[in-house]
């Protein structure tokens, strides 16, 4: 019987089997098994994997040219391309993302990490900008297979690519955050080559405690103002502003059961006439305006209430649209055209206009030649306030003289055309008229067969 007192003695081939076990083990295996996994981050094997599991992941077409750890909770993502699943339309691209991945803020119990991405030589293509506002939104929403990350975005610039032209944003940064009862973020930046004391600010937020939830976005401008055309892909309905239209205020929208609802308060600058007003009014009366927003609410495609003040000239309006303001509107004149006179020039246009379900209030703000001018042409009044000045204009009147068709009789009748059609749609509809159920209605714009 061997003693503990007495030495422990192993064979010397023993001795060696073990040593040579435990070098395996501690030594050799972990450094094939290091060697075989930093290999297998190096093939296009580890790349395709990680495009693929970023689809899964963004909902989008993914396209990587490289990817390097360079050192723990760290990635850099090189040549990253963004497009459409479908259709394949490019949506972002990036020279380079670097992503680190952090402890969460220890007052926010609601994420499992933060993540810091720094973006380098990025690309943004208006067309796929609705993509974009979509994956935003997934990520205010957090669905089950995302992880609940608070994520930091850093940009000293951005590309966005309209066309054929580019507009720079610098300084770029953002945020996404989750919180326990919903999510918010933020985005600022300002426009390369502009003087702006303040960045451009687009706040946005989800409320989960509401059943359905509710979403909201500002878009605050401050004293910049953007072109239209950056803008167009995300709010439809700017590009019809006109291609140098730029917009300067703050933007609000608000989503909640399947409705979206718009509120902007600012500036629009050069704002086009004859696309503004469609193909058929364009005709009619073209120029370039400055449209001042006291207030404008939309509720899905339909304005609900605009207060706005509208300056700009010279231009032309044809002698149709004349005609028609004058008998359909009630507006004043004194110009007496020729009898082949077509079309009149002005040198300026000023109304005060309010838009609601109770019709249309019009006021000149033109201060020459008379108080109440609203177009003016060498000091003689084209067209001016009604007089005496009644109460808000039916909406009828007003489609009836934005679609181009003749005076009707009746007050409640608009032509059945796509223009009426149109103008419809976007113009906000009175409860109840005086008028009997049985007399609104589409204009006839021709005889029915049979009748007298």
């Amino acid at each position: 019987m061997i003693g503990f007192s007495e030495p422990f003695w192993l064979h010397e081939a023993t001795r060696r089997r073990v040593c040579l076990a435990l070098f395996v083990l501690g030594c050799i295996l972990p450094t094939v098994g290091l060697l075989l996994w930093a290999g297998w981050r190096m093939t296009p094997w580890y790349l395709a994997q990680q495009a693929a599991e970023a689809e899964r992941l963004l909902g989008l077409g993914v396209r990587l040219e490289g990817l390097r750890h360079p050192r723990p909770a760290e990635a850099i993502y090189q040549g990253l391309q963004l497009a459409d699943p479908d259709s394949g339309q490019p949506i972002l691209r990036a020279d380079q993302i670097q992503i680190r991945w952090s402890q969460p803020n220890a007052a926010n119990r609601a994420c499992i990490g933060r993540v810091e991405i720094t973006l380098q030589g990025m690309e943004i293509y208006s067309e796929g900008l609705p993509r974009l506002v979509d994956l935003v939104r997934r990520a205010l929403a957090q669905p089950a297979h995302w992880p609940r990350y608070e994520v930091q975005l850093h940009a000293s610039e951005v590309r966005v690519r309209i066309g054929q032209q580019i507009r720079n944003l610098s300084e770029c940064t953002g945020f996404v955050q989750p919180l326990d009862g919903g999510s918010h973020g933020n985005v600022a930046f300002r426009l390369a080559g502009t003087q702006a004391n303040q960045p451009i600010q687009i706040r946005f937020g989800r409320d989960h405690r509401q059943s359905p939830p509710v979403s909201g976005l500002e878009l605050a401008l401050g004293d910049s103002a953007i072109p239209c055309s950056v803008l167009a892909g995300i709010l439809p309905g700017l590009e019809r502003l006109g291609p140098v239209a730029s917009m300067q205020g703050t933007l609000w929208i608000c989503q909640h059961q399947g409705q979206v609802e718009y509120r902007f308060q600012g500036h629009l600058f050069q704002v086009d006439l004859r696309t503004l007003l469609g193909e058929e009014a364009g005709t009619l009366l073209t120029g370039l305006v400055q449209i001042d927003v006291e207030d404008a609410r939309l509720v899905g495609p339909r304005l609900e209430e605009a207060v706005v003040r509208i300056r700009g000239g010279p231009g032309t309006l044809s002698r149709r649209f004349w005609q028609s303001a004058v008998q359909e509107l009630g507006l004043s004149t004194s110009l007496q055209p020729g009898p082949d006179e077509e079309y009149f020039s002005y040198e300026q246009l000023g109304a005060a206009i309010r838009i609601g379900p109770e019709g249309l209030v019009l006021r000149g703000i033109c201060p020459v030649p008379a108080p109440g001018s609203i177009v003016v042409s060498s000091h003689q009044l084209v067209l001016g306030e009604a007089e005496p000045a009644g109460g808000p204009i039916p909406l009828a009147a007003l489609v009836r003289l934005l679609a181009g068709s003749p005076p009707q009789v009746r007050t409640h009748h608009v032509p059945a055309t796509r223009q009426a059609a149109e103008l419809l749609r976007l113009l906000p509809l009175p409860a109840e008229t005086d008028t009997p159920s049985r007399e609104v209605g589409w204009a006839e714009t021709a005889p029915r067969p049979g009748a007298q």
